[in-house]
């Protein structure tokens, strides 16, 4: 019960959060309280000429306020999702490199193993293109490649081409095995397939990552929320008493400009706000999961990515 207890505040806590971050539902807010003050204001001392506007227009407005509204969440939570599902499909495809790493290519040695760290480099670029962080990035590979020139040689590049480096060399430390004719044909494939996978989900998060909801939409939806809302008052007056108009609006503002608060905060799901995807600590269980597929290296550390390798 406690913790249900304490899970509600938090929850309470980061909607304010958001709320805070999101200046254009204070402006709302703010502007909705004026003009009900000054409402009720004026139409006590001018009672022959009370401001008041019919339903009809009101309610008409409503209709493509709700459906931009819908619109907007709906785009939002498809974002957050797909973004969570892609992280998914690239943890379980550098799952699958190292199993394959750690079970088919134990007999190559030392390949094997170079195989398993760059599958993991793989991953904490990964991480870092989605929460740059260089300084972090660079302490992390430090950790995992004792050649301090190859981790320099990877910080040199931008954060998407670390993510293609790492997989040009797994795909050339395989090929090169099966050259040599150490590595089946089939295995080589399978370590293609799973190249080509974790390819082309990484850069569905690049898109993701790089391409949030067109401005001029937003602009539009909040511009006809913010005429919806203050309108809104003026049509309640004629319906409700006038001390009742003030926590009737401010109750309505809240639940229609939190559905864009919400909306506002999902729409970039690899950020590092509480309601965001859990990058940090999905990778850190993975690197960990290397250990048990029997990688040998990693050991899990901080959100940093210290500590990786034993």
């Amino acid at each position: 019960q406690n913790n249900s207890r304490a899970a509600s505040v938090m929850d309470v806590a980061a909607t304010f959060r958001a709320w805070k971050d999101v200046p254009f539902a204070w402006s709302v807010l703010i502007t909705s309280l004026g003009l009900c003050l000054f409402l009720v204001e004026w139409n006590q001392g001018h009672p022959e000429q009370l401001l008041m506007l019919d339903a009809l227009p009101v309610s008409l407005l409503g209709v493509p306020v709700g459906f931009l509204l819908v619109f907007r969440s709906n785009n939002a939570y498809d974002t957050w999702y797909s973004g969570l599902v892609k992280v998914h499909a690239v943890l379980s495809c550098t799952k699958n490199m190292c199993r394959l790493a750690s079970v088919w290519m134990a007999n190559l040695g030392e390949t094997g193993l170079r195989v398993q760290r760059w599958t993991a480099a793989f991953l904490l670029a990964f991480r870092f293109s989605l929460r740059p962080n260089d300084h972090l990035c660079r302490e992390a590979l430090q950790e995992l490649f004792p050649d301090r020139e190859e981790v320099e040689k990877m910080m040199k590049l931008h954060r998407m081409h670390r993510i293609y480096y790492c997989i040009s060399r797994i795909e050339g430390l395989v090929k090169n095995e099966a050259g040599k004719g150490k590595v089946s044909g089939q295995l080589l494939a399978d370590v293609q397939t799973e190249l080509a996978k974790m390819m082309e989900v990484v850069e569905g998060c690049e898109l993701i990552y790089k391409n949030p909801i067109p401005g001029s939409y937003l602009v539009h939806l909040r511009r006809i929320l913010y005429i919806y809302m203050g309108l809104l008052p003026f049509s309640l007056y004629k319906y409700i008493p006038p001390l009742a108009v003030l926590p009737v609006h401010l109750l309505l503002c809240f639940a229609v400009v939190g559905i864009e608060v919400n909306a506002a905060e999902i729409q970039e799901p690899f950020g590092d706000h509480p309601s965001d995807i859990p990058l940090d600590s999905l990778c850190i269980i993975t690197l960990s999961d290397f250990i048990v597929m029997g990688s040998g290296y990693a050991t899990p550390g901080d959100s940093s990515g210290k500590g990786y390798v034993k």
